[in-house]
């Protein structure tokens, strides 16, 4: 084996709480790891499942999805044991995911071919040491396109085979170990081609989606990987409008002159340029990556710090992202933000 540095730091929830674990990466192949032996901690069962260790998965932006779109999943481990459970989580989830797609007639789906690329590659496979401590939560979204092949609309049932030790080679899981999740129903519609179609998308997809209970933490990262994919009424969900205007002094003060139906005027129109890209905002800005680096909050305030790379050709630019929360009714809103530019790379 051999000792690489941690690019990034795994996630762990506890009471609500965002805790960062430090661990050492390191790199197995996928033939290697076919011997390996389960890891102290780990409570295999005689069935090969694992005793007190919930899988659940949840559409990460729940909305009406075309064919041909992102369709991101968030899973959660969480331990519900007296004891400390040890995980391997994988740098390329391949190693520790699987999602098991079915059509309605019970026919599962060929896997994706990047998934199958992985999982047969002979190259080294990094991999970090986490530790769940009881009551608490490891949590990661995955694009399920990346795991298996959707050629045709249709109702799909969804389910997540997560091995806590690792995957080798296709189909096997090292250690004994697997977990399943509960299951979904995916609704794939046909491709929405015409603009006129798109429209009707997004109008229906604001009545589906609903805001919800995030940390601020979480609902920084849902408003970034949207943005990403200019999923808008994604995008939009968490962003208080009203708040962001009025940081601009010339549309502040006009907005407080404002009657209220002219302050819905004006609201509508600032989403729709913000939708239209038709404003220099710094928030529009898509990262071509980003990690959130620390998270404070009060039970009203909150601030997020986020580092945001953005691909410029020839270099990457790095930038520092301040947001701003307020909590209303439980839910967390980004009322504000600041800059500052960190260099290159």
């Amino acid at each position: 084996m051999s000792l690489t540095p941690v690019r990034s730091l795994p996630r762990i929830r506890k009471g609500g709480v965002v805790v960062a674990l430090l661990a050492c990466g390191i790199a197995l192949t996928a033939q290697s790891m076919d011997s390996m032996e389960p890891m102290e901690g780990q409570m295999a069962m005689a069935d090969g499942t694992t005793a007190d260790i919930d899988l659940s998965i949840r559409f990460y932006d729940r909305q009406i999805y075309f064919l041909g779109d992102v369709v991101q999943i968030e899973t959660v481990l969480t331990n519900n044991s007296p004891a400390p459970f040890r995980l391997r989580v994988a740098d390329n989830r391949a190693f520790n995911l699987d999602f098991v797609v079915r059509t309605l007639t019970n026919v599962e789906l060929e896997k994706a071919r990047r998934y199958i690329t992985a999982r047969n590659t002979g190259q080294p496979i990094f991999f970090r040491t986490v530790d769940l401590q009881p009551g608490e939560r490891f949590g990661f979204v995955s694009n399920l396109t990346d795991f298996a092949r959707i050629g045709d609309a249709g109702v799909y049932s969804l389910q997540a085979h997560f091995a806590p030790g690792l995957l080798g080679r296709l189909g096997v899981a090292t250690g004994g170990t697997s977990l399943r999740s509960n299951t979904l129903t995916l609704n794939i519609r046909p491709p929405a081609d015409t603009p006129e179609m798109r429209a009707v998308m997004d109008a229906e997809q604001r009545m589906v989606l609903e805001p919800q209970p995030l940390p601020p933490d979480e609902v920084v990262s849902f408003m970034l990987s949207n943005r990403q994919r200019s999923a808008w009424p994604s995008f939009f969900l968490y962003l208080d409008l009203e708040s962001l205007l009025q940081k601009s002094p010339t549309l502040g003060r006009r907005y407080q002159r404002s009657s209220q139906a002219e302050k819905r005027a004006m609201l509508d129109q600032y989403r729709a340029d913000l939708q239209q890209e038709r404003l220099e905002d710094d928030l529009l800005l898509i990262p071509t990556s980003f990690e959130v680096l620390k998270t404070t909050y009060t039970p009203g305030e909150a601030t997020v710090l986020v580092d945001q790379r953005f691909d410029q050709g020839s270099f990457v630019e790095v930038r520092s992202y301040t947001y701003f929360l307020q909590r209303a009714d439980l839910i967390w809103s980004i009322v504000d933000f600041q800059v500052q530019n960190l260099g290159t790379e």
